[in-house]
C-alpha cells in the first residue's frame, strides 16, 4: 500500500487538478459568502461504504463527483471516511505553516492558494462546505508533497532532452504514510532528497536572496582585456570590488594584478569549473560578472533536479555532470574515482540528454560502427571528394551484407543522404574514434561512455565536442575500477584482452546505475558553493517551465 509509484502522466493530471482546484477554491469562498451552495470540487473519485452520519456526507460527496484524479479515494474509505483535517487544529496549523513555508523551497507557493483555503475553513459551516474544504485540502497537501517529492514540473516539459522520469507518491500513499508520521513536519522532512546537497542548497538560496536584495554584487568587471599578473589596470581595481562583495576580500583598490589577485583568481576558478590558471580572461570574468539574481535562478533550478532524482541509487552508481564536465563512480555516498569528461556539441542532434541506465559491460578493443547520421553527414561528402576518404582514415564501407568494399574509382556523387545504402564501421585500433574501450548502458540514445584519440580537448574549460556520446579522460583506469569486484588483478586482465586486439567484452556481475545529469550548482559540504556554465541552455528552459508552473523569486517581492 505505502510503496505505491505513479509516473509523470499522473503528476500531468494533477497539475490539471491544481489549475481547476484554484478556480474551486475562489468560488466556494464567493459562494460560501453569500449562503449559496458552492460548486462541487473537481478534483474527486468514487468509492462505496457504510458509515457513520457525519462520514456519510464525505462520502455522499466522493461518490457524487466526477472521477478526475482519484486524490486518496482508497485513504478515506480506509479510515471509514472520517475527516483528517477537520476535527483537528493542531494538524490544520501544521499543514498552513508547512505551505506557507513553500517557498523557501522554491515552490509554487500562489499555487497553493493559501489565503482563500484559510477563508474557507473559517467560513464552512455546514456538513456539505466542510467535506468540499477537506478535500481541497486533501488536493493542496498531495500537490504540495508531490512538488517536494519529486518535482514540480514534469522533466520533459522543459526540455525534451532531459528523459529523467521522476518517481511520483500516489496520493493515497502520500496521505497514508503522513498519517502514520508523528507529524506533518516530520513527514515533509522525509519527502525532501534526503542528499546533503539539496539542504545546502536551500541555503545558498537564502544567502543569495540576501544578496538580491541589497543590490547584488555591485558593477560588473569590463571583459574587454585579459588581466594577467603584474598588469595595471582600473579593470583590476574593479575585479578586487566585485570579488570583494563576492565574499572573497577584503582586497584593497589596487590596480595592480598582483600576488593576491593571483591566488583569489585561483580560487575563483575552482569553483567555477575553470583551468586555475591565475589569469582573468573571457571566461573568468563571464563567470565572475553573472549576476546574483541570476546565481538564484541557477540554484532554484538545481533543487527542481535534485527533487528529480529522489531515489535509491545503490552502494555503487555513477555520475556523469554534463554541466561540469566530469564523472565519478560514487560507492557509500563517496566518490571513489573522477575523471574529465567530453559531451556532445551544443547542437540539436548532437548535444547528450539527461537520463538513467543500468551500465552492464565493458567492451576492449571496440569496433566503431557508425552511426548513420554520421555517415551520410560527414563521410559521404568526403567520399564524393575522394573515394579513398574512408581508407585514409582507416574506416571500411560496407555493403548491407555486410562485406567490405573497394572504394577506389567509385563515384559517390549519385548518392545522397537519403539514399546512401552502405554501412561504416571503423577496426579496433589506435585510430579507433571510440580508442580502446567503450563502458555500455544499451539505451534508446545510444549514447554510451569510451575512450578517445582526442586526448587534447580534455585540458580545455569548456568540452562539448563530441557526437552526442561522452569521452573519457582516464578511460583504463575507469576499467579496472569498475572490473576490480570480479577480477583479483583487474589490472593485468585488462591489460591481457587489450594486447590481443579483437573486440572482447566483458560483463559486470552487479550491473553498476548510471545517471547522465546536468547540476550546474551545488555546495560542498564545507559550505562553498560551486557554479558551472550552463553550455546547454538548458538552465533557462527549466527556469521558464518553472516560472510558468508558479515559482517566484522571493528576493523580487518584497
Amino acid at each position: 500500500m505505502f510503496g505505491e509509484l505513479t509516473d509523470m502522466r499522473y503528476k500531468k493530471d494533477m497539475n490539471i487538478g491544481r489549475m481547476l482546484r484554484s478556480i474551486t477554491v475562489c468560488a466556494t469562498v464567493s459562494a460560501i459568502a453569500v449562503g449559496v451552495a458552492p460548486a462541487r470540487a473537481a478534483d474527486t473519485f468514487s468509492v462505496q461504504v457504510a458509515i457513520s452520519e457525519h462520514a456519510q456526507v464525505l462520502r455522499d460527496q466522493l461518490e457524487a463527483q466526477s472521477d478526475v484524479s482519484r486524490v486518496a479515494a482508497r485513504f478515506y474509505k480506509d479510515r471509514n471516511f472520517e475527516p483528517y483535517w477537520f476535527g483537528d487544529d493542531a494538524r490544520l496549523a501544521a499543514l498552513f505553516d508547512l505551505i506557507e513555508r513553500a517557498g523557501e523551497h522554491a515552490l509554487p507557493l500562489a499555487s497553493y492558494n493559501v489565503a482563500a483555503l484559510r477563508d474557507q475553513v473559517a467560513t464552512a459551516q455546514s456538513d456539505d462546505a466542510r467535506v468540499r474544504v477537506e478535500l481541497l485540502l486533501t488536493q493542496t497537501f498531495v500537490d504540495y508533497a508531490q512538488d517536494l517529492n519529486s518535482g514540480v514540473i514534469n522533466p520533459k516539459d522543459a526540455d525534451p532532452e532531459i528523459q529523467f522520469r521522476p518517481q511520483v507518491w500516489s496520493s493515497d500513499t502520500i496521505m497514508q504514510r503522513a498519517s502514520l508520521a508523528p507529524s506533518l513536519s516530520d513527514f515533509a522532512r522525509t519527502l525532501m532528497p534526503q542528499s546533503g546537497v539539496y539542504a545546502r542548497l536551500v541555503e545558498e538560496k537564502k544567502r543569495l536572496e540576501a544578496i538580491v536584495i541589497s543590490d547584488g554584487w555591485g558593477a560588473e568587471v569590463p571583459a574587454n582585456a585579459t588581466l594577467r599578473p603584474g598588469r595595471t589596470s582600473k579593470s583590476v581595481t574593479a575585479l578586487r570590488a566585485r570579488l570583494e562583495r563576492m565574499g572573497y576580500g577584503p582586497l584593497g583598490d589596487s590596480p595592480v594584478y598582483d600576488e593576491q589577485m593571483v591566488m583569489m583568481v585561483k580560487l575563483v576558478q575552482s569553483r567555477f569549473g575553470l583551468n586555475t590558471d591565475g589569469v582573468a580572461g573571457p571566461g573568468t570574468l563571464g563567470a565572475v560578472n553573472v549576476s546574483a539574481r541570476q546565481r538564484l535562478q541557477q540554484v532554484i533550478v538545481n533543487l527542481e533536479r535534485e527533487r528529480w532524482l529522489v531515489r535509491d541509487r545503490g552502494t555503487r552508481h555513477i555520475m556523469v555532470n554534463m554541466a561540469d564536465q566530469m564523472m565519478a563512480v560514487i560507492d557509500d555516498g563517496e566518490p571513489t574515482f573522477t575523471s574529465r569528461v567530453v559531451i556532445g556539441r551544443n547542437r540539436n542532434d548532437l548535444r547528450t540528454p539527461e537520463f538513467s541506465h543500468q551500465m552492464t559491460h565493458l567492451i576492449v578493443n571496440p569496433f566503431w560502427h557508425v552511426p548513420r547520421s554520421i555517415a551520410e553527414r560527414e563521410y559521404l561528402p568526403l567520399l564524393q571528394q575522394d573515394p579513398l576518404a574512408l581508407r585514409k582514415r582507416g574506416l571500411w564501407l560496407l555493403n548491407r551484407k555486410g562485406q567490405r568494399l573497394n572504394t577506389e574509382g567509385a563515384d559517390f556523387n549519385v548518392y545522397s543522404e537519403a539514399n546512401f545504402p552502405f554501412l561504416i564501421k571503423q577496426p579496433p585500433g589506435g585510430r579507433n574514434a571510440l580508442g580502446r574501450v567503450k563502458f555500455m548502458f544499451p539505451n534508446r540514445n545510444n549514447i554510451y561512455l569510451h575512450d578517445t584519440p582526442a586526448k587534447s580537448l580534455f585540458v580545455k574549460d569548456r568540452r562539448a565536442y563530441s557526437h552526442g556520446c561522452i569521452r573519457v579522460q582516464r578511460p583504463f583506469d575507469l576499467a579496472y575500477h569498475l572490473m576490480r569486484p570480479q577480477f583479483k588483478n583487474p589490472e593485468a586482465t585488462f591489460t591481457s584482452l587489450l594486447k590481443k586486439g579483437t573486440e572482447k567484452q566483458v560483463n559486470l556481475e552487479t550491473p553498476v546505475p548510471i545517471y547522465l545529469s546536468y547540476n550546474s550548482a551545488w555546495v560542498t559540504g564545507d559550505g562553498v558553493a560551486h557554479y558551472r556554465a550552463d553550455v546547454y541552455g538548458r538552465d533557462k528552459h527549466v527556469y521558464r517551465a518553472l516560472e510558468r508552473a508558479g515559482v517566484k523569486l522571493q528576493a523580487l517581492e518584497g
